[in-house]
């Protein structure tokens, strides 16, 4: 692992790299793993987002998603003052609301966790809604505002526990913060956000802008020959949405390629599918970036360059610098986990936000940060549990437990080509991104979750047979990563199919989804042939429009927009109608109105 030295030195020397390069012809921007280790209880995915600093500066409240612990630090002796259990909890989200309580979100649980911060003393978990995500407070109102999975945005009044307006906004919910006398609310994968009026109304969702940029690609190692590309990306995942000083939200969200990820040439020897570690005349060799968007500003941002799997970020308090977290670099000593940059550099107009500020950097795996309103910039590490203190580069450890997994810290790290399994298959799942590798081969990103060990032989395709083959083809030639050791390869097979399905969107059987599961066993759809078993699917690889394809699994399919294999359908009922024909769940005509409502009422249960 890397030191808190070896960060250090690579922050002041990174001066001495063009932001042109996307890496190193050496070995540096390999990542160096660990110790081969997995744990008895796999640890989550990274979710981000899990540090705040009290308004009275006195004290930092950190979240611990690995250990299900909650800790508080007085900042006035840089000391530990609670370490509050929450079992089960995976709490995440934080939001201070009056005389120093705290709520924490519980995202594994039904619920919020008050502390007293001032004290450091568990109050209570209550109740708020099936996973919750984000968190906001209206000190005006004393009203909670919490952002659930399941798209309910639910209003509380903390004086009684009172939920004084529940609406649905959309799926997949994210953050929200208080702007004005409204609420903007972010949607996770697809990174589009809802602005919610005082009076409740939820307007259109809003996207942050395509990017346009032209990348010099080497085609001849021998020869130096290169060849100019041009690349579009549309956002996506959208990791961070946080409130401005002086108002107004900004998000933290992916960007990823839409125009057709071309082979480099064999020649080539350092390129890759996904990124690369040659010298490229652009910002950013990867098909998937990280970029800082002022909701509501019009133009693409420009990209933050090395913010490899970048999953927080935090404001200074005047509002002049914006600290951003990547979560994938620590394993690879070249490049920052920490990275400040002045606001004005991530104006729209410019390709890449290159004016990178000097900051001492945490060692361990940087997962979130704050600002005190002293200016004092803190982060937190997972691996080690510790809270990072910029000013002086010493940490203060929150556990002496450790949750290192190399499993876990595989699917976490930057390949070396500022891209990691985590960017494309985010909290475990997927981005929902449709790829073009070809005229003839378009294809969304595939989920992870649910036991993936089962739906061997992997890839759309069916034809990688092992987890080691998928490793090989993917992590070690698409992303240019090094070659994994077999206990290595096996660690991150265990850890994958360790990660749990989401509970589905509709827990309830009724009458409409009880139809609908009639309508699914019958033999006028045939679903069974191929959906049927535990996890719905043969697991076989078919023939299906002069394609081989592997049948997915439809356990969890409610949360995997968009559908189909191409990514054709935006929702379950264009499954079934503009994306389907007779050979394959049924064309425009096959089922009525109410059919197709009981149809995909059934689906959401499963």
């Amino acid at each position: 692992m890397p030191t808190a030295n070896s960060h250090r030195i690579a922050v002041a020397g990174f001066a001495l790299l063009a932001f042109a390069n996307c890496g190193s012809p050496l070995d540096l921007n390999d990542p160096r793993f660990g110790p081969t280790l997995s744990q008895a209880i796999a640890p989550p995915p990274v979710s981000g987002g899990t540090l705040l600093v009290t308004r009275d500066a006195t004290r930092a409240v950190v979240s611990d998603p690995d250990r299900d612990r909650i800790y508080v630090v007085d900042l006035g002796s840089r000391s530990r003052i609670a370490d509050i259990p929450v079992a089960g909890g995976e709490p995440g989200r934080l939001v201070e609301g009056e005389d120093g309580v705290v709520y924490a979100v519980l995202r594994n649980s039904n619920a919020v966790q008050v502390v007293d911060a001032r004290s450091g003393r568990a109050i209570a978990a209550r109740p708020v809604c099936p996973a919750p995500r984000g968190v906001a407070f209206d000190g005006r109102t004393s009203t909670l505002h919490v952002a659930c999975a399941g798209g309910e945005l639910r209003s509380i009044a903390t004086r009684d526990w009172r939920t004084t307006r529940s609406i649905t906004v959309a799926r997949d919910l994210r953050d929200v913060v208080i702007d004005g006398d409204g609420l903007v609310v972010s949607s996770f994968r697809s990174a589009q956000i809802h602005r919610v009026s005082a009076d409740g109304a939820v307007s259109a969702p809003e996207a942050p802008a395509e990017f346009h940029q032209s990348q010099q690609r080497v085609v001849s190692t021998s020869t130096g020959a290169r060849t100019t590309i041009e690349q579009r990306f549309e956002p996506n995942v959208a990791w961070r949405l946080v409130a401005k000083p002086g108002g107004g939200a900004a998000l933290l969200h992916q960007r990823a390629q839409v125009t057709p990820v071309t082979p480099p040439s064999m020649t080539a020897s350092t390129a890759s599918y996904y990124g690369t570690t040659t010298v490229c005349a652009s910002c950013s060799c990867s098909v998937v970036h990280a970029t800082v968007t002022d909701v509501g500003r019009e133009g693409a941002s420009p990209l933050v360059p090395m913010a490899t799997l970048a999953v927080d970020m935090a404001y200074s308090p005047d509002g002049t610098k914006v600290a951003v977290v990547s979560a994938a670099n620590y394993t690879v000593p070249l490049y920052p986990s920490l990275l400040l940059l002045p606001t004005s550099s991530l104006a729209p107009g410019r390709e890449c936000a290159s004016d990178r500020l000097a900051v001492a950097q945490p060692s361990g795996q940087t997962i979130a940060v704050a600002f005190a309103p002293t200016g004092l910039l803190l982060a937190q590490t997972r691996e080690p549990a510790a809270l990072f203190f910029a000013d002086t580069g010493a940490s203060l450890a929150l556990s002496t437990e450790s949750r290192h997994d190399t499993g876990h810290e595989v699917f976490h790290s930057n390949s070396g080509a500022f891209i990691a399994c985590a960017s494309c298959h985010p909290e475990g799942s997927d981005d929902g991104h449709v790829w073009n590798f070809s005229a003839t081969e378009i294809r969304r990103t595939q989920n992870l979750r649910g036991g993936v060990v089962a739906s061997a032989p992997y890839h759309w395709a069916g034809d990688l047979p092992t987890m080691s083959a998928l490793a090989a083809r993917v992590f070690v030639a698409r992303m240019s990563g090094p070659r994994l050791a077999p206990p290595q390869v096996a660690a991150l097979e265990r850890w994958l199919d360790r990660q749990p399905l989401p509970a589905p969107a509709r827990t309830v059987m009724d009458d409409a989804a009880s139809r609908g599961r009639a309508l699914f066993m019958s033999a006028r759809t045939a679903c069974l042939e191929c959906h049927s078993g535990e996890r719905f699917t043969s697991n076989e690889t078919v023939s299906l429009r002069d394609t081989r394809l592997q049948v997915p699994s439809l356990r969890g399919v409610a949360w995997r927009a968009p559908y189909r294999f191409d990514g054709c359908a935006k929702t379950l009922e264009e499954r079934f109608t503009r994306c389907g024909d007779e050979r394959h769940g049924g064309g425009a005509n096959t089922f009525d109105a109410g059919e197709l409502r009981d149809l995909v009422a059934y689906l959401e249960t499963l």
